[in-house]
Order: structure tokens, then sequence, then C-alpha cells
């Protein structure tokens, strides 16, 4: 039996699925007999070895059997933007704002930092013209503070978008072996058909999505094997 995350009161709990689900027809999460003891036993990073209820006593070295078992973070407790904050397109944004280059970020906040602590004197060196330097300091804290709240939302969406990835996983293992008894009673059993609409829709979708992808493919490399022909038969 595996454990997967389910809703639970703290936002997410381990609840357990069949070990059936997860040994389907081209599983890569088959079990394995042990290398070490020769008694054939699973070992703790065994994909057939329920991960432990408790995160902390999962091999260390299977992080995603670890995640596995982490509680979801309760969307009650992500704090929202400000409700006055709309997206603004990508392009036009591309287009209005000026770009700090890659990787140059901390240089512009120093010099950012060295123009607010000459103050006044900013003016006398350059002129009346010369930027406001309350102003400039006030951009580079709130630069900062940006960074600073930046760094957990970011890790946050890591941590979430792994967790999904992981249940999504776990779901599809699911449903390709539920599907895969499906096809096989359905045939002597047509009226199956009525309760499983829903898993008929996605695995048509699926299998044409698999199809469009497999012959993009093809063409990309028919194009790419011609290219390659023409630029040959332009040296000779």
């Amino acid at each position: 039996m595996r454990m997967v995350v389910g809703e639970g009161a703290l936002g997410g709990r381990a609840v357990p699925i069949e070990d059936d689900h997860f040994h389907g027809e081209g599983n890569p999460m088959k079990k394995e007999k042990s290398q070490g003891s020769g008694t054939g036993t699973p070992t703790t990073t065994d994909p057939g070895v329920s991960p432990p209820e408790n995160a902390a006593e999962a091999a260390i070295d299977d992080s995603m059997a670890v995640n596995r078992t982490l509680p979801v973070t309760p969307a009650a407790s992500i704090v929202r933007p400000d409700k006055r904050y709309k997206p603004t397109d990508p392009d036009t944004r591309k287009k209005r704002l000026r770009r700090v280059a890659d990787g140059q970020e901390a240089e512009a906040l120093d010099a950012g930092k060295e123009s607010a602590a000459l103050g006044k004197q900013l003016g006398e060196l350059l002129g009346q013209h010369a930027p406001d330097p309350a102003k400039t300091q006030a951009i580079v804290e709130r630069v900062e503070a940006i960074d600073e709240a930046l760094a957990p939302a970011t890790s946050l969406v890591q941590f979430l978008s792994e967790l999904r990835e992981i249940a999504l996983s776990d779901l599809q293992m699911v449903l390709e072996r539920e599907n895969k008894l499906y096809q096989t009673n359905v045939e002597f059993e047509p009226a199956l058909a009525q309760h499983f609409k829903k898993l008929v829709k996605y695995f048509s979708l699926r299998g044409a999505a698999i199809s469009a992808g497999k012959a993009q493919a093809k063409a990309l490399e028919s194009a790419t094997e011609a290219a390659a022909a023409a630029g040959g038969d332009a040296k000779k």
C-alpha cells in the first residue's frame, strides 16, 4: 500500500492507495528485491513499500517518497496580492519597462544606494536635474522588500508545483490501471460504458494528444533531414 497526499485538517494528509494501482503496465515504480540482504526483503527505498506517515522517517535519499507524504499548504493561509493588482500584459511590460541586465541586479542596487547616500550633495555634484536621492532610496528599499518577500513565495510555488506533479502522477497511474481493467471488461459487459464516460473521454483526448505529438515530432525530423540534405547538396 502506498501513501499519497489528500485533504486533511492541516491542509493535506497521507492517504493509502493500494499497491496494484502503482504496478500497472509501463509503470517505472516497480517492486525490486533488496540488493544487500539477499533475503528479497524490500529496502526503505523500494517503491513497493508504503512511505511512513511521518515524512522524517522516509528514506532520506528518496525526496519524492518524502514529498509524497508532506501536507499541502492550506490555500487560506496564503497571502493574496492587493485587490487593486491587475496583471499587465507581458508585451506591454516589455515595451514600457527598462531592463537591468541579467546578473547585474546587485550592482544596480549598489549604485542606487551610493546615489541615495550622497543626499543633497548629489545635486551639488550633478546639477539641478539630478535625481531626488530620497526617491532613489525609496526605490532601493522597495526592491529589497520585494526580494525578501519573493524568496519564500518562490519556494512555496516550487514546493506546491512538485507536490502537484507527484499527485497527478499518482492519479495517472490509478487511471491507467482502471482504464486497463475497463477495456478488458467492457467487451463482455457493454453496460459498463455508462459508468465510465469521463474515463473514456480522458483517455481519448490523451491518445489524440500523444498522436499529434508524434506526428509533429516526425514532421520536424523530416524537415531537419531535408534541410541537412539540401545543405549537403549546396556544398557540392
